[in-house]
């Protein structure tokens, strides 16, 4: 805590009595009803200062005008001159951990840059595809700092925005990916090392990538040699992607299928016994707190419909990136599907996401994917 005051001055926040205590655990969210005195002349995206009700400094952040969740902050204990100068350390802080990791070691990778509280930035998701970079900003305080952001990615790795469709290469795989189909920032990065796994198991199995998308899952498939491989999903656009990226990298034809069509429209109506290795991977279920049952019902039903139908001594890959399932939850939606679906089923790995997306052990909401594999007797 500090009452020393710097040279520069932002506006103040108070916290109502005792509610500190998330703010000094360093959690980076804090919603309207912590505060005393939310001020309707402050602009969307204003620099704040965090003070408690005895008027002790506690952090900066960034307002969010008209949200729920009120301010996201950036910097905890004293009180500093927040300049061009503390993002552009906080940017490169996030690059060199991700050298670290052994990512940026050419320009052909795609990895996360910038995963927003997980780096220090909250608003500010960044991921790069060779020589391009995509880029989310989630509040007006991170649009604020997009002009200092793309000076960054362009003196420090030489990157242009991915405006359409662009490549880069994973574990030798060229992917395509479409910057403007509008899910994430072009291609889940995330899944990363969960595709690796998969490819793993997927020799000569009969294969099913369920919301396929562009079909991460399928092409480590068949450049393991599956005996078949079934891409799934709802969008023409992204199938169209998918098959493009099939070609790009087998010059024989693949055994290899495109269905366009609802996911669980397909599961219930497949032939039993059709697939050995089925992946579940769809996008968020639940939006928000007040979904999460509806949620688990659409997460029971696609489970619940490849248990039943999978081959003996077949493996699901199986997913959810909802940030408002817990992990518990999850496994015991799987729980419920798996007991109805009346087989033996045993979890031999568990998954989440890609180190590149790190997550602040002061902000657990940050590991939001979560994932199972189960062997299926």
């Amino acid at each position: 805590k500090s009452k020393t005051p710097m040279s520069e001055q932002y506006p103040i926040l108070h916290l109502k009595p005792g509610r500190e205590r998330s703010v000094l655990n360093r959690h980076p969210w804090v919603f309207s009803g912590a505060f005393q005195n939310l001020k309707n002349n402050l602009e969307d995206g204003a620099l704040v200062e965090i003070l408690d009700a005895q008027n002790n400094f506690l952090a900066y952040g960034h307002y969010c005008h008209d949200a729920s969740l009120a301010c996201r902050l950036f910097h905890f204990g004293e009180r500093i001159i927040i300049n061009n100068q503390f993002w552009e350390t906080r940017f490169r802080q996030a690059l060199n951990f991700r050298k670290q990791l052994g990512f940026v070691q050419n320009q052909i990778q795609g990895y996360r840059l910038f995963y927003a509280e997980g780096d220090g930035l909250p608003g500010i998701v960044c991921d790069v595809f060779g020589s391009t970079y995509s880029l989310q900003l989630k509040t007006k305080g991170a649009e604020n700092l997009k002009p200092l952001i793309e000076s960054f990615l362009k003196d420090e790795l030489s990157l242009t925005e991915a405006h359409s469709e662009c490549s880069f290469v994973e574990d030798k795989l060229n992917f395509l990916l479409d910057a403007t189909l509008g899910q994430k920032t072009g291609y889940f990065l995330d899944q990363r090392d969960n595709r690796r796994l998969f490819g793993h198991y997927a020799k000569n199995k009969r294969v099913l990538d369920v919301f396929s998308y562009s079909g991460g899952f399928s092409l480590y498939a068949l450049a393991n040699n599956a005996a078949h491989v079934t891409s799934l999903d709802i969008s023409e656009e992204a199938l169209k992607l998918c098959e493009k990226t099939v070609l790009a990298n087998f010059d024989k034809p693949m055994a290899h299928d495109l269905v366009c069509g609802d996911s669980f429209d397909y599961l219930r109506e497949m032939a039993p016994e059709a697939f050995d290795l089925i992946v579940l991977d769809p996008p968020a279920f639940c939006k928000n707190a007040s979904t999460i049952q509806k949620a688990c019902r659409g997460y029971k039903d696609i489970n619940l419909q490849a248990l039943k139908n999978i081959a003996p001594n077949g493996l699901l890959f199986t997913f959810s990136c909802s940030q408002h399932i817990s992990k518990e939850l999850f496994r015991q939606v799987i729980y419920g599907a798996a007991k109805d679906a009346g087989r033996f089923v045993r979890v031999i790995h568990e998954m989440g996401q890609a180190p590149d997306h790190p997550v602040s052990i002061f902000h657990p909401e940050g590991d939001y994917l979560k994932g199972l594999v189960l062997a299926v007797s």
